[in-house]
């Protein structure tokens, strides 16, 4: 199983959803990816910016994930990125945030698995089993 299926999988069960959470975790990693070289450094340390270092440092860490709201999600990815998100996804930036705030703490989490951001950066999904 890839990345992108397990952290689907672990979204999916966190959530209690027949839903599929994978375009989202997706919209999550090219989030992340866009952020170029800095990669997942550099979107962690977005949240640091908005005020929101604790709640991402959760995620990262090892111990329990704080909860993110959907205001919050926006206010650090930006509301052009939440509605290209949304087109992409043919869903409303509303039900977007709401899935962004479900699913990116245990995206972040998963891809942080020894409490730290790794040096290599991201692992590519389709290749990580």
């Amino acid at each position: 199983m890839g990345l992108l299926e397990a952290l689907s999988q672990q979204v999916k069960d966190a959530l209690g959803s027949s839903s599929d959470p994978s375009q989202l975790v997706g919209s999550v990693l090219d989030a992340i990816q866009s952020k170029g070289s800095g990669g997942l450094a550099s979107f962690v340390q977005d949240f640091h910016v908005k005020g929101l270092g604790s709640v991402v440092s959760s995620w990262v860490g090892t111990g329990p994930n704080q909860p993110i709201t959907p205001a919050q999600v926006e206010s650090v990815l930006g509301t052009d990125r939440v509605r290209a998100i949304a087109g992409e996804l043919g869903l409303s930036p509303a039900v977007v945030t709401s899935g962004l705030a479900a699913v990116l703490p245990h995206v972040i989490d998963k891809l942080t698995p020894e409490g730290r951001i790794p040096a290599a950066g991201v692992p590519n999904p389709s290749r990580t089993s």
